[in-house]
């Protein structure tokens, strides 16, 4: 399927499950070799909610070395970079759960790992980080920087204020 350049194109629909109020990420669990990118479709079909996901992916001959993943991006961190990228992990499975995503859609492991080294202070220094556009930074941004700077992020949307300030 991917020719010469050793990247497959793999199109995935998942419904949404009322039972657990979310879309599964088990289709992505499947797949093997190195996921490069997904971008998500939402829509409707007989009234339920579903994505299709297409997911671009690295055949695993095709793969140079391959994608380091959650323990593996946290052990090339000092002690305290660790401790941040675990806190922040915790937030973006638990915002993922509660919006019903898989994690990876809010932050990889990679930009969580980057965002440990740099520990941004504001939205400038934030939107260094590689990955981290206009668009994830508005929605996310108020949120990781309240971990960064060990407050507890607010779940209301970024348009909302009133996170209570707890010093570090």
């Amino acid at each position: 399927m991917g020719g010469g350049s050793g990247l497959d194109l793999r199109l995935i629909t998942v419904a949404f499950d009322p039972e657990t109020q979310c879309f599964p990420a088990a289709p992505l669990a499947d797949i093997e070799g190195e996921i490069v990118s997904v971008v998500e479709h939402f829509f409707h079909y007989c009234d339920q909610p579903h994505l299709l996901l297409v997911v671009h992916i690295r055949s695993a001959e095709a793969r140079r070395p391959r994608r380091k993943r959650g323990k593996e991006w946290r052990n090339t961190l000092s002690a305290e970079q660790a401790e941040l990228f675990d806190r922040l992990r915790t937030w973006r499975n638990g915002l993922a759960q509660t919006e019903g995503a898989p994690p990876y859609v809010i932050l990889t492991n990679q930009q969580v790992a980057e965002i440990a080294r740099r520990r941004p202070r504001n939205k400038e220094t934030l939107l260094e980080v590689p990955g981290i556009g206009e668009a994830k930074a508005g929605r996310y941004g108020r949120q990781i920087l309240q971990v960064v700077a060990h407050e507890a992020p607010s779940q209301t949307p970024p348009k909302a204020s009133g996170a209570a300030d707890h010093a570090s």
